[in-house]
């Protein structure tokens, strides 16, 4: 008689499921309890090269030279701004969270969520963002200042430069004036305009960070790759 042969290969099993990643709302979950200002604070400072001592943050930022901006607003702000920022998250439970927003890529967000990175898609992140933000920023001269016609001190000098060094268009002569006139003002309403801020000739701290932005100061962090280098 013929012999059969016999196919001992085990049958495969059934192909286990990857396990699905965690969800943003997960992550804050289970991170309660460590997603507090302080701890906010102590990983935006790092990002500048500073240290947080702990308590008011926005008080060590400005004896440092710097500045916070506290705002509400868009992605859109937040990318023409191009500095990281706390965020304030809500999670399910609707409790509060502090997370730092410390990149852009495309249409997703890298958050330092207590310490750890994690990236999420824009539209996860505002489901849970209300728009509130805190972000660091550095005034020419280490201290927040505003600026108008009939100021009158080197702030103006600095803003004619500054205008002049991003785009010929914004030039105001002379460039060593002291002196915010008329034609000052008008080339800062051509910036404002074109940049998308509130047209009203004022030189104030969103139209700060948008100069600075644009000449990209050495040592600053940015959201998103430099737009121009200072020369």
């Amino acid at each position: 008689a013929e012999e059969t042969s016999v196919d001992a290969t085990p049958a495969p099993g059934p192909v286990s499921e990857p396990e699905p990643e965690p969800t943003l709302d997960d992550q804050l979950l289970l991170a309660d309890g460590l997603t507090g200002v302080d701890t906010a604070f102590t990983v935006l400072f790092e990002l500048w090269g500073l240290e947080y001592a702990g308590g008011d943050g926005c008080t060590q930022a400005r004896n440092s030279g710097h500045a916070c901006l506290i705002h509400r607003g868009s992605w859109g702000t937040l990318r023409q701004l191009d500095r990281p920022a706390i965020l304030t998250l809500t999670d399910s439970r609707g409790d509060t969270h502090r997370v730092v927003l410390t990149a852009l890529h495309g249409d997703h967000a890298e958050l330092s969520i207590a310490g750890v990175s994690v990236t999420h898609a824009f539209m996860s992140v505002a489901n849970m963002w209300f728009g509130q933000y805190t972000l660091l920023w550095k005034p020419p001269n280490g201290q927040p200042f505003a600026l108008g016609p009939g100021s009158a001190d080197q702030n103006v000098v600095w803003l004619r430069q500054s205008l002049a060094a991003i785009d010929a268009r914004y030039r105001a002569d002379p460039l060593d004036s002291d002196d915010f006139d008329v034609t000052l003002e008008q080339r800062v309403r051509d910036f404002q305009r074109d940049h998308r801020l509130d047209v009203d000739g004022l030189v104030g701290r969103q139209t700060q960070i948008i100069i600075n932005s644009l000449l990209v100061p050495d040592g600053t962090p940015r959201l998103t790759t430099p737009r121009l280098a200072r020369d």
